[in-house]
């Protein structure tokens, strides 16, 4: 064999190499765009979502069976009222219909140091029953989206939380 010589076997393995890579490459990409529409959907819910729980609603002692729509707040604040009989509806039925989400969701309070008010709620969480700390939520998707409420006499966030 002479130097320089080209084999089939050399070209061969070569493609092969290339075509490996670019096809782990397209791979890659297309899981990018797969789960940056994931991010978009939930982003659309997650402001709708707080959007309501920011309204004042309407028909709050008929949200049981299933009419009103759901709104925590009465004249820039937040009605303990409605939040209990928020935290009184059943999640999956109930919850989640009124709110017009299929996806999970909490929401809590923070102060301005950035504590939870644990009590309020499930240790400070309203939504999914299963959800009494961060960290037992497990998803690829999380999002987060803050808003700004009056409660109790002082200003503070309502943090909303959507998974998928």
């Amino acid at each position: 064999m002479k130097r320089g010589q080209f084999w089939y076997s050399d070209f061969v393995i070569g493609f092969s190499i290339l075509a490996i890579i670019g096809l782990l490459f397209v791979s890659a990409m297309v899981d990018i765009s797969l789960r940056n529409q994931d991010t978009r959907d939930i982003f659309g819910e997650i402001i709708s979502i707080s959007n309501n729980l920011r309204s004042s609603g309407y028909l709050p002692y008929e949200w049981q069976d299933g009419n009103g729509r759901i709104g925590l707040i009465d004249s820039s604040r937040v009605n303990f009222t409605k939040l209990t009989l928020f935290q009184d509806l059943d999640y999956t039925k109930k919850s989640k219909v009124l709110l017009g989400t299929t996806k999970d969701f909490v929401f809590y309070f923070e102060n301005k140091q950035g504590m939870r008010l644990v009590e309020y709620g499930n240790n400070g969480f309203f939504g999914d029953p299963a959800i009494n700390d961060m960290n037992s939520i497990k998803a690829d998707t999380i999002l987060k989206f803050t808003r700004f409420v009056f409660l109790n006499g002082q200003i503070v966030k309502m943090v909303v939380v959507m998974w998928e």
